[in-house]
């Protein structure tokens, strides 16, 4: 059996590093009125709303970056605790939607899997390397996905013949 594609679901602090030298400037420009004028003035704001504006922008990123993390360790989690089904068979009713995005469905044992390059997250299979035709009718895969509804996500596959 040889696996195509598996997902890696990194959950190291790391995202957050960028945190340190963001918090430093905004204390550099608080504490060293000299930078706090020069920035103002280049930006023809006042220092008041330059500061608070870079306060903002950083809980902003911060967020963002936080609940992608708890996204992707949410993931990791699930398949840690093996809260996953495994199918394994032969790949049937193959469709690919080519619009302003490649999309792509396809059922395995009267499961339906379906993705697109754009909208599937790249945490997720979404053949997005479909030139390599890996995918294709009959073929016959060991299918790794956590179901959420109807969207079934897949995280690994691998072929077997």
């Amino acid at each position: 059996m040889q696996t195509y594609f598996e997902s890696h679901f990194d959950t190291s602090a790391d995202v957050f590093v960028w945190l340190f030298p963001y918090i430093f400037v905004l204390v550099l420009l608080y504490k060293v009125p000299f930078f706090l004028n020069i920035f103002s003035e280049l930006l023809r704001i006042s220092n008041r709303r330059l500061l608070g504006s870079c306060s903002l922008f950083g809980l902003l990123l911060f967020w963002v970056q936080l609940t992608a993390y708890r996204e992707v360790a949410g993931y990791r989690d699930l398949v840690e605790d093996g809260s996953f089904t495994v199918l394994e068979g032969c790949i049937e009713n193959l469709r690919v939607i080519d619009a302003k995005s490649r999309g792509e469905s396809f059922t395995l044992k009267n499961v339906t899997f379906s993705y697109s390059d754009a909208a599937t997250s790249p945490l997720f299979f979404a053949n997005r390397q479909f030139e390599d035709g890996v995918v294709r009718e009959g073929r016959c895969v060991k299918v790794f996905y956590i179901g959420e509804g109807r969207n079934n996500k897949i995280f690994k596959i691998q072929l077997l013949d």
